[in-house]
Parts: structure tokens; sequence; C-alpha cells
């Protein structure tokens, strides 16, 4: 199916800001998000920001990656230090790539049009999704589909299993998920891990 690149939604900007020496206010830079492309196919996703632990941190500690990993950009002493970006971090752990061990991870996704699920999956997460342009459809395992429809629309996802639908056939979806690592959920003694099902949208 071919697919309407003219309905696909410009690539937003991402502002950090940040303190001066003073502890004033200031846009420390601006620029467009950078987006990766799933595997076979046009839908796409990308990291806005990638935190490390809760609390974070927006102090200045160190002019060291290791040290400065939580901080937004850390000012150094001869001028700011740009080598930390949270949008460019890599995600950690057994989180299928999506979920940072014991952190917070923030991400935009792009569901091309054509009613083609993504795999079920799950994680050990508590994730937070909000449309932000066109229709999502969520799809559980018992086949159930509950369907977003306004800007502002918002699941919570609780370490359960499934998958994202765009039903449109000429219309983008847009939307944003913010996923914090979470203890995995126990049925019966045993905890529920991340895993993907391949080819099905039910185990």
């Amino acid at each position: 199916m071919a697919i309407d690149s003219h309905s696909h939604p410009p690539v937003p900007k991402r502002v950090i800001t940040t303190n001066d020496r003073d502890g004033k206010s200031v846009v420390q830079q601006i620029s467009p998000l950078h987006y990766r492309s799933y595997p076979g196919s046009k839908s796409s996703f990308s990291n806005l920001w990638t935190f490390d632990s809760v609390p974070t941190n927006d102090n200045e500690i160190s002019h060291t990656e290791t040290a400065s990993q939580n901080c937004c950009y850390p000012i150094a002493k001869a001028g700011l230090d740009h080598r930390v970006d949270g949008g460019e971090r890599t995600i950690t752990g057994p989180g299928l790539g999506m979920v940072h061990a014991g952190g917070v991870s923030c991400r935009m996704n792009d569901l091309e049009p054509g009613g083609r699920s993504t795999p079920m999956h799950r994680t050990t997460s508590t994730d937070v999704v909000v449309l932000v342009s066109g229709k999502l459809v969520l799809v559980l395992e018992d086949g159930s589909e509950t369907v977003l429809a306004k800007p502002g629309d918002s699941i919570i996802q609780r370490g359960t299993p499934h998958a994202w639908k765009n039903t449109s056939n000429s219309e983008w979806t847009r939307f944003m998920t913010i996923m914090v690592d979470a203890e995995p959920v126990v049925v019966d003694g045993k905890p529920l891990k991340n895993e993907f099902w391949h080819g099905s949208k039910t185990r």
C-alpha cells in the first residue's frame, strides 16, 4: 500500500534549558529530534531523554560522562559542556531496548498508516502514553482494542502485554511514551518478564 508521505507530521524540535553561572535560567540548546526507523517499517521513534535514576541531578557535579550522566549539559569551568545528551544515551537493561534499567526513558513514536500492528510485547515498566496526533489503537492479549482519538488522550500501561496499531490508510499517528522501570508483575509466584510475541497479536 502506498503511504502518503505528505501526511507525515513534521519533525518536532527539542528545547533544553539550564542555569547559567548566576543561577539564571537560559536556553541551552534547540534542535530537531533525531528519529530512528523500526526494522522493516517506515514507523520510527526518537528518544527525547533518558534518565539513569530518580531523582535525577540538575547540578554541576563533574565534567566526566560517568559522574554527570544525569545532568542536563553540566556547566564546565571554561564554558558549557555539551558531551552529555540524554537523548543519545544508550538504553541499557532487559527492557527490550525501550526501558532504561533503574531509570526513565522518554520517547516520541510515529506509526505509519496501513493498519499493521506492532509485535505484542511486555516491558517491566509503568508507562504513560499520550496521543499527540492521529489515532492510536491499543491491542491487548484478549483481542480487545481501545482507540485514542483526541490529542491528549492517554493510557497508563502497567506491565501488560500490548501492541500498537494505526488503522488509518493515510494519516500518521504520533504518540509520546514515558517509561519508568518497575518491579515485574508477579502471578502465582512467577515474575512476568520482558518479552516479544512475534508474528501474532496474542500469545
